[in-house]
């Protein structure tokens, strides 16, 4: 799938067991380096309800973020107690854990078509300063809004490029009080 587009998934689940819990999944889309470009948390699973033996299919569209760069990607899958959110252990067949999370293989994500236009960005704080080579700082989002000293800041750059580029540029980000 292109960036704004979405990502088609068909899941089979077949239960063991019947659950002794009501159970949750979440499907994200994620780049090599963890960033998160997609998530879906389907609220309609009833796992309780499921018999021993019992093949049921999931048919998910996972959304994937219109700002989405190019690259290689993956589909994380991971199972939780709905009642507390607790991710669970994924067992292998010989019932060790392999973690709380099924990854899969890379998926391709191409170059959009067409630029995104820039109001179609989800721009927190719009800034529009031109720099240099024909580059502008369009805006930021940062979250959370308030952070103090040792928390994390997260921040996205919002960026546009009037024609190509002929020379490749380094960004310092300084925080400053």
């Amino acid at each position: 799938p292109r960036p704004g587009e979405n990502l088609e998934v068909t899941l089979f689940w077949r239960a063991l067991a019947r659950p002794d819990r009501s159970l949750g999944f979440s499907l994200q889309l994620e780049d090599a380096k963890g960033r998160r470009w997609g998530q879906r948390d389907p609220g309609s699973y009833l796992s309780d309800e499921w018999e021993p033996g019992e093949t049921v299919v999931s048919w998910l569209r996972v959304p994937v973020e219109p700002t989405a760069p190019p690259g290689d990607y993956y589909l994380n899958l991971s199972l939780y107690d709905k009642r507390s959110l607790q991710a669970l252990p994924l067992l292998d067949a010989s019932g060790l854990s392999q973690g709380t999370r099924v990854r899969s293989v890379a998926l391709r994500v191409p170059r959009r078509d067409v630029p995104l236009p820039s109001d179609g960005l989800p721009v927190q704080h719009r800034v529009g300063l031109p720099l240099v080579d024909g580059i502008s700082l369009l805006g930021y989002t940062q979250r959370p809004d308030v952070v103090r000293a040792g928390e994390r800041l997260f921040a996205t750059l919002f960026w546009q490029a009037r024609a190509a580029l002929q020379t490749e540029h380094d960004v310092v980000l300084q925080i400053v009080d």
